[in-house]
């Protein structure tokens, strides 16, 4: 699991996320430092993007963040048809997680997602 925070003095809040071709991490995303006192996340929602800024959510992402106090948790998908399958060595993928406050306004937070094949796969054994 990666942890990105999201930060007042940043011109734009991004984390980025390198992931295997089968890999389904999480990713949590904490705004504490961008929470107003007494303001808290209400909901949370994350839509997917390729490389061409064509929406992918159910390829690469659940669209529901899941929020526990000042964070949310993000769950990536493997990239393939519906989530299933994998992506591609080389995809690459921004997942725009927007966090709705009690107050009404948006925190919104990017990770991009780069996608590699394995640097190494053991063979098997050779032996009998």
């Amino acid at each position: 699991m990666k942890v990105f925070t999201a930060r007042s003095n940043a011109s734009e809040n991004m984390g980025v996320l390198v992931k295997g071709a089968t890999d389904a991490p999480f990713v949590l995303v904490d705004f504490a430092e961008l929470l107003p006192s007494g303001i808290t996340i209400s909901s949370a929602a994350n839509v997917g993007l390729d490389r061409d800024s064509q929406t992918v959510t159910s390829t690469i992402v659940n669209a529901t963040g899941t929020v526990s106090g000042s964070t949310v948790r993000v769950a990536l998908l493997t990239g393939g048809s519906g989530g299933t399958g994998s992506a591609t060595s080389g995809d690459r993928f921004r997942v725009r997680t927007t966090a709705t406050l009690s107050s009404g306004g948006p925190l919104v937070f990017d990770t991009f997602i780069l996608v590699h094949a394995p640097a190494y796969a053991p063979a098997a054994d050779p032996t009998p």
